[in-house]
């Protein structure tokens, strides 16, 4: 019987350390996409500056060019977890909804859904501890100004204690190679046209 119940203590730990180190649980929290706030049982988010930053690589972005991210501390503190999204930067940041992808992730970090959109958020894997995470992001959705986008960060720094409403500066969009590629479109068809006026001409000759 000590036999038994031992067993079943040790898998009910093991269940409860699980439970802690898959990630942010998107798939089971339908509003942690927007609100980006753990459900650490009775635990409070913290209320002091936060001891971790979100460094971008550019201050704009282009269309399909991607973006590196990093989360760090500029201290020394470490964290175990992360969740973090890009949305418009506006008076709904709060509320608004994942925007672009992610990829190319640091260990023990990987996409995740929202808003039915695959990558849309970056999360982390396991509950190691580390002192920075990185990921590119990339926005892909079109050539119309969105207006101003910044990442917005939840990170933990250890079960009871975790910072959310991290942000990055706003990241302008940059349309130019939108309008190289208009002007490339523009220039191929004009070389078609003239082809096509040779060719007729060839002919009646």
């Amino acid at each position: 019987m000590n036999m038994q119940l031992t067993i079943c203590v040790i898998v009910m730990v093991m269940g409860l350390v699980s439970g802690r180190s898959s990630g942010p649980p998107v798939g089971e929290n339908a509003g942690l996409c927007t609100s980006m706030t753990p459900q650490h049982g009775s635990n409070k988010p913290k209320t002091d500056n936060p001891p971790f930053m979100i460094v971008v690589s550019s201050s704009t972005f282009t269309k399909d060019n991607p973006i590196t991210v990093t989360i760090q501390s500029p201290g020394s503190t470490t964290f175990k977890g992360l969740f973090v999204q890009a949305r418009v930067s506006d008076a709904d940041f709060a509320n608004n909804s994942a925007i672009g992808t992610f990829s190319s992730f640091s260990s023990n970090t990987g996409g995740l859904t929202c808003s039915s959109n695959a990558n849309s958020a970056w999360g982390h894997t396991s509950n190691e501890n580390r002192d920075l995470a990185s990921a590119e992001w990339t926005y892909s959705a079109g050539c119309d100004d969105i207006g101003p986008v910044a990442f917005r960060a939840t990170v933990v720094e250890k079960y009871a204690e975790y910072y959310v409403n991290i942000s990055s500066e706003d990241l302008r969009f940059d349309n130019s190679t939108c309008k190289d590629n208009g002007a490339g479109m523009r220039a191929s068809s004009m070389i078609m046209i003239v082809a096509s006026i040779f060719c007729y001409m060839v002919l009646l000759i």
